[in-house]
């Protein structure tokens, strides 16, 4: 194992990509795993985006610092995908351009109408909600991910799950 690539932690990616993720002694294909990273990364994206387009108008300093400090966790999950595709050896897709232009437009016309912590609370509560039924789908209904990828998206869901708790406070 001396030749190991660094950035995996030691890991060659071969052996990485080739593991036998379903204990069925076959080698495993790590499509699955970017097709769950992708969506992922779409997820934390929309995130971090649209909570960033709600900020600007909250007069509550104490909502903005929850907000910002949901934006940061968002960025680390983002970030965690980035490497767990580069630890396989893939990239991830960029292209959100028209979910996100249409969602920001959408949150920006909802904040010209009601601008309250209240109505962004209730954005955030539906937007994380997608986010849970989203994953959840995706992750019903694809097999064979590794286990880094599933511990990861379980961590999004979880961390959407307690954005709804908190948010309802803020109703």
């Amino acid at each position: 194992m001396a030749d190991t690539n660094k950035r995996s932690g030691g890991v060659k990616n071969t052996d990485y990509v080739n593991y036998d993720w379903n204990g069925s002694g076959e080698n495993t294909n790590y499509v699955n795993s970017i097709k769950v990273l992708n969506s992922l990364k779409k997820v934390v994206t929309m995130a971090i985006h649209s909570t960033e387009t709600v900020i600007p108008n909250m007069k509550n300093d104490k909502f903005v610092e929850i907000l910002k400090q949901q934006v940061g966790r968002y960025t680390e999950f983002a970030k965690r995908c980035d490497e767990l595709a580069d630890k396989i050896g893939s990239t991830l897709e960029e292209k959100f351009g028209a979910g996100q232009f249409f969602a920001k437009a959408s949150i920006k016309m909802k904040m010209l109408a009601d601008d309250s912590v209240s109505k962004s609370a209730e954005m955030i509560i539906l937007g994380s909600t997608n986010g849970i039924v989203e994953l959840g789908k995706l992750l019903r209904h694809t097999p064979e991910i590794n286990p880094e990828t599933m511990t990861l998206a379980r961590d999004v869901i979880e961390y959407l799950e307690q954005i709804i708790e908190d948010m309802k406070y803020y109703l």
